[in-house]
């Protein structure tokens, strides 16, 4: 996490309708364009503070391997994490695109998320990813680029 950056948490109930206060943080996944060129997609996963220490909560979201192409997006792994996404979705910090992504029984809905709460999570990393996703598209799109965005 970046230390620079005010930490941000969610709360939400376990399974066991606890609260919980979860401290996001950003992955980079590493992902083929449909050139097979390396490229990064966005990762989240949530950390949380047990027994005096920072462990794991899950991570959040999948990765497929292969590239996304919108910029802040990412499949959530509703197998997994389904009990508490509709509480990240109130809580702002994302928006359900309404495309999904189908992998065995499960559809994975691709959200986007808020730009300024990923900066607010890890700058560095997310500037990283920003970066990358930026000069790849366009390279691919040039001028055209501005057009897309979402």
């Amino acid at each position: 996490m970046d230390k620079n950056n005010k930490e941000t948490t969610i709360r939400i109930k376990d399974i066991f309708d606890r609260d919980v206060d979860l401290i996001p943080d950003i992955i980079l996944y590493e992902a083929e364009d449909f050139m097979g060129e390396p490229q990064y997609n966005l990762g989240l996963r949530f950390l949380c503070e047990h027994n005096g220490s920072i462990e794991t909560y899950c991570n959040f979201t999948l990765n497929f391997g292969e590239f996304i192409g919108m910029k802040n997006g990412a499949y959530v792994d509703t197998d997994d994490c389904g009990y508490f996404a509709e509480t990240i979705l109130e809580s702002g910090v994302a928006t359900d695109t309404g495309l999904t992504k189908r992998s065995g029984h499960y559809d994975y809905p691709l959200w986007k998320f808020d730009e300024s709460f990923l900066e607010s999570v890890n700058s560095e990393l997310y500037q990283k990813y920003s970066d990358s996703y930026d000069e790849y598209m366009s390279e691919a799109f040039g001028d055209q680029v501005q057009d897309m965005r979402m």
